[in-house]
């Protein structure tokens, strides 16, 4: 499920193996929690009048950032030049770079 160090779908059915036999690290979601963030997040953003651009270091994740995207998200953010190559490769466009890049990364974004 990964393609170019992200993870491009969440598995509906959860590993049977037990927390202490994965491979670290790993990503374990309650979806139903993450679904209701995302749609709260995106109704405060809308209520507000205000564009939603998460920040996708917390989850690094393509298949969360699409959910995000969806829900309404404008864009993402991301910290890193590397973050941004990833996301772009993966269809994302609206991609802001939080942090200033060194002068050698200048042209790569």
């Amino acid at each position: 499920m990964r393609s170019g160090g992200a993870v491009d779908t969440l598995p509906a059915v959860p590993d049977p193996r037990t927390v202490h036999e994965l491979d670290t690290p790993a990503l374990l979601i309650d979806r139903q929690r993450l679904e209701r963030n995302i749609g709260r997040m995106e109704s405060l953003a809308t209520v507000s009048c205000v564009g939603l651009r998460p920040y996708i270091k917390t989850h690094k994740c393509v298949a969360i950032a699409r959910m995000q995207a969806t829900a309404g998200a404008s864009g993402i953010t991301c910290a890193k030049a590397s973050e941004a190559e990833l996301f772009a490769r993966h269809g994302f466009s609206d991609i802001v770079i939080a942090h200033p890049a060194a002068s050698f990364k200048g042209e790569r974004i």
